[in-house]
């Protein structure tokens, strides 16, 4: 092998050693929704899915589901889909015409807690969003 050839070897292997831990540090992040985002669905969700960038352990997730009102929504806690283990899934109570807000917090694979929070409305009648309080969730 010549120098040329190994000198690029060497390069692509410290390159890949540098890349390999970065993306093993790499928070988690929210992909897609059902229901999506800033959407609206005629018939109520019976339940909400988040879709992640990597797994992230229900057991120490937190989401959120409240309407207009403040109340809460959520019929059990989040657990993982049997069929994507980067997806939640979290169960819902019969939801009315309305607008919805979505607040999580997940633990990331290296540790750190993300968080965000999305809205939606039922119905073809929800009418203009409500300005939602983000509820208070403790982060221990």
């Amino acid at each position: 092998m010549s120098a040329r050839a190994r000198a690029a070897v060497a390069a692509a292997l410290a390159v890949s050693a540098i890349a390999v831990p970065a993306a093993a540090w790499a928070h988690a992040s929210l992909l897609r929704t059902v229901p999506s985002a800033s959407g609206v669905v005629n018939v109520p969700p019976a339940r909400v899915s988040l879709t992640y960038s990597e797994p992230v352990e229900p057991r120490f997730a937190i989401v959120s589901v409240t309407n207009a009102a403040g109340d809460q929504m959520t019929a059990g806690p989040p657990r993982r889909s049997p069929a994507d283990p980067d997806t939640l899934l979290v169960p819902l109570k019969h939801l009315d015409e309305g607008w919805y807000l979505v607040y999580w917090r997940v633990v990331s694979v290296d540790g750190h807690p993300v968080r965000g929070a999305f809205t939606f409305a039922v119905g073809p009648n929800a009418g203009p969003a409500p300005e939602f309080a983000i509820p208070s969730i403790s982060e221990t």
